[in-house]
């Protein structure tokens, strides 16, 4: 179900609206499934709120990728995880959450996003003067991989929504806009 969200730079069709009786608070629901840009999202972002209408992003989660995670206490560790620019963005924007749901089960995960570690092995060798040169020998942070670690599955009976009010947010790459933003919950114990 798509349904439209005037806004002062555009018009958005949100993927899910919720809403509450009339007049009340209505929450954008976004699955996303294609490659966005930090530009594209946040300019995306900005417009559901000039129409005061927080939203919600969400990304697809592939069985595969979960089949092959390394269990965890209260979830599952996906190591290497190529994480998108909108992955990114929405994590910042989720205060340190990024929900997914498998398509094939209907299933929601929460993710957090961490660090991946690189070892960069020490080795040595000679100069043509005779001098032994030598490098490496630490770890650094990768650049492009993230560690995800999701806990869940959870059922969408177990799933509520909230709202928030967030600072704006800047990094190097980005910036999140601050305001009214909306996330999902866990209301009720995994089964």
């Amino acid at each position: 179900m798509e349904a439209e969200v005037l806004s002062g730079d555009g018009d958005r069709r949100a993927d899910v609206l919720v809403w509450r009786p009339p007049g009340q608070l209505r929450i954008a629901l976004e699955v996303q499934h294609t490659p966005l840009n930090f530009e594209q999202i946040d300019r995306r972002t900005r417009a559901y709120m000039s129409a005061g209408v927080p939203v919600v992003w969400l990304g697809l989660i592939k069985p595969e990728v979960l089949a092959g995670a390394e269990p965890l206490a209260g979830g599952l560790k996906i190591t290497r995880y190529s994480v998108r620019p909108w992955e990114k963005w929405a994590h910042a924007y989720g205060m340190g959450e990024l929900w997914f749901i498998d398509p094939v089960g209907g299933q929601f995960w929460r993710g957090v996003l961490h660090k991946h570690m690189i070892e960069v092995p020490s080795s040595s060798w000679y100069s043509s003067g005779g001098e032994e040169q030598s490098a490496g020998g630490y770890t650094r942070s990768s650049k492009r991989w993230r560690n995800l670690h999701v806990e869940g599955p959870y059922p969408p009976s177990a799933i509520g929504l909230k709202t928030f009010t967030r600072n704006t947010f800047s990094s190097r790459d980005f910036t999140v806009p601050g305001g009214r933003a909306a996330g999902f919950m866990v209301r009720a114990p995994k089964p």
